[in-house]
C-alpha cells in the first residue's frame, strides 16, 4: 500500500543530513524479490521473521539513519 513512506523517509533523512534506508529496497536487494513476491513464496507466517532477520542489525549497529518499515495487515 502507498502511504508516502518513503518519500517522508527521503525528505526527513535530507533535513536531518542522515542516510535513508528503505526496508522494502533492503529487502528486495538482499533477496532478490519484492516484498509482495517474498510474502508469496513464504506466506504471511513465515515472511516477516525473515525480514526482521535482515532488518534488526540496522537497529544494533548504532549508526544514526531514518529507517522506513513496511507495515503490516
Amino acid at each position: 500500500m502507498a502511504t508516502g513512506k518513503t518519500t517522508v523517509g527521503r525528505l526527513v533523512a535530507a533535513q536531518l543530513g542522515l542516510p535513508f534506508v528503505d526496508t522494502d529496497d533492503l529487502i528486495a536487494t538482499a533477496t532478490g524479490k519484492s516484498v509482495g513476491e517474498g510474502v508469496a513464496s513464504e506466506g504471511e507466517g513465515r515472511f516477516p521473521r525473515s525480514r526482521a532477520r535482515l532488518i534488526l542489525p540496522l537497529l544494533h549497529d548504532n549508526v544514526p539513519r531514518v529507517v522506513s518499515f513496511g507495515g503490516e495487515r
